[in-house]
């Protein structure tokens, strides 16, 4: 924000920076109150006046929300951590209500000086004379201008920061309703298929299941058609940048007015690209959540299944069709232990793709560059497959766990017992 505003920074100031950064973030609270103002720079006192949320902690904050959810941490909507997301989302609506009224107010003044500033040229153009007494004042309020322009950048840097937080905050927000209500659904089932099968208590579950699939299915789609509308929307924008960009490279060696404003158009372009850029990402985001949601909500449909199919077999009493079924579920054992241990020697081939591409990202720590930048997606597509890995076998224990429960209903009833 502050190299936003035009604040002179120098380099071995950078460095410190740099240095007591990566040691104070992971410490911030995220209520945490920074009132301290930058030191004087170059051009003399920042203007700039720093949001009271630390952005640090509110990231620390969706971390902490996601490492939850993954390690199977109760989280409910209206609970503590719930309340919280929202409470920390509308600090900063305040804050950017804040921001808005100081851009408005800072307006009015820029408006007044650009008027003085018109007029004191006017006076210079009607009595050259008097160009030497005019010219203090002109430049006085030029500096005034340049100061207050600082400021609303930074203002504007802070109110974009501010907004992003609170869509972060908002997605956190949307991932414990939906991951919570999945959660409740398929515990509910899991205590159902230990109980005796009821025709009428499977189907109300049954239907409750795909109720709320279909609700979960119909945000999906509509993601989808949001990803195919920003894309075509991003090529578009990709296809202006280029032609500025060649645009720009005819008229390297003018500097005048006009190739300014198509510099500044240009960064415009760039930003738009990094927004849409971001969207996409964000819907993906959430598709990749709702598909999360819906694959168990489709295991908990295929548990009530064979729970109605093994129900019914009993009381039937048909010991031919138990045998048949019998048969089907030690197939599915064998797949699913056959399953079980393909992805683990998958998660060990990934685990040395992993620790290389840790290695050679410590290697280049402090470097910025496209060969980092895909190290670093090598490296994140690496942590996503061994998490992709790990949610598929313990999914594959619950199926055999529900094996397990099958057959020792199958069991009872050859031993003449009631079958739970």
């Amino acid at each position: 924000k502050r190299l936003t505003s035009g604040a002179w920074i120098s380099p071995p100031a950078a460095g410190m920076a740099f240095v007591g950064l990566r040691s104070i973030l992971p410490r911030l609270g995220s209520s945490r109150v920074l009132t301290r103002p930058f030191q004087h720079g170059r051009h003399g006192p920042s203007p700039l006046r720093v949001s009271h949320r630390a952005a640090a902690g509110i990231a620390e904050m969706i971390g902490e929300v996601e490492k939850g959810l993954a390690v199977g941490e109760k989280m409910e909507t209206g609970g503590a951590t719930f309340t919280k997301l929202g409470e920390e989302a509308n600090a900063l609506r305040k804050d950017n209500d804040r921001i808005i009224a100081e851009l408005a107010a800072a307006k009015a003044t820029r408006d007044e000086q650009a008027a003085q500033t018109n007029r004191l040229f006017q006076e210079m153009r009607t009595d050259e004379s008097k160009s030497s007494e005019t010219e203090p004042k002109l430049i006085a309020i030029l500096e005034e201008i340049h100061s207050a322009d600082r400021n609303t950048a930074g203002l504007r840097s802070q109110q974009l920061q501010n907004s992003r937080n609170i869509a972060d905050l908002k997605r956190a927000k949307h991932l414990i309703q939906t991951r919570s209500e999945v959660a409740v659904i398929e515990s509910d089932v899991r205590e159902l298929v230990k109980q005796p099968y009821d025709e009428a208590t499977n189907a109300a579950a049954e239907s409750k299941v795909e109720d709320v699939t279909s609700r979960l299915r119909t945000s999906f789609d509509k993601a989808s058609v949001a990803v195919a509308t920003t894309k075509r929307n991003l090529e578009e924008t990709v296809a202006k940048l280029r032609s500025l960009e060649l645009a720009l490279r005819v008229r390297r060696d003018r500097f005048d007015a006009e190739t300014h404003d198509m510099h500044s158009v240009l960064v415009s372009q760039f930003f738009q690209t990094q927004r849409k850029s971001v969207k996409i990402a964000r819907l993906r985001d959430i598709q990749a959540m709702y598909a999360k949601e819906i694959g168990r909500l489709g295991r908990c449909r295929g548990m009530l299944k064979d729970h109605a199919q093994v129900g019914q077999v009993i009381l039937e009493g048909d010991k031919e069709k138990i045998k048949g079924l019998m048969k089907k579920v030690w197939e599915e054992i064998a797949k699913a232990q056959k399953l079980h241990t393909d992805l683990s020697a998958a998660q060990a081939r990934n685990a040395s793709r992993l620790s290389k591409a840790f290695t050679e990202m410590r290697a280049l720590s402090d470097v910025v560059s496209t060969e980092t930048m895909d190290l670093r997606e090598k490296l994140l597509e690496g942590i996503r497959e061994d998490e992709r890995c790990h949610s598929r076998m313990s999914s594959l224990k619950n199926t055999l766990a529900m094996a397990s429960t099958i057959l020792a209903n199958f069991g009872k009833l050859w031993q003449n017992e009631p079958a739970s």
